[in-house]
């Protein structure tokens, strides 16, 4: 485990958005690759983006 104060993170980059990006981006992947159906795919990128939001 990383502790946080040995991460430096530039002034006004908010991690939370890269989170997101990280996981919408598998998201499209495991879509893409034909691991999820459409109905698992929005199903899933809803809950990603309430989470976030």
């Amino acid at each position: 485990m990383v502790n946080e104060s040995s991460i430096n993170v530039p002034q006004g980059i908010d991690l939370s958005k890269l989170n997101i990006a990280f996981e919408l981006m598998w998201l499209n992947i495991l879509f893409k690759e034909g691991y999820l159906n459409e109905e698992e795919y929005y199903k899933l990128k809803r809950n990603i983006q309430k989470k976030y939001l």
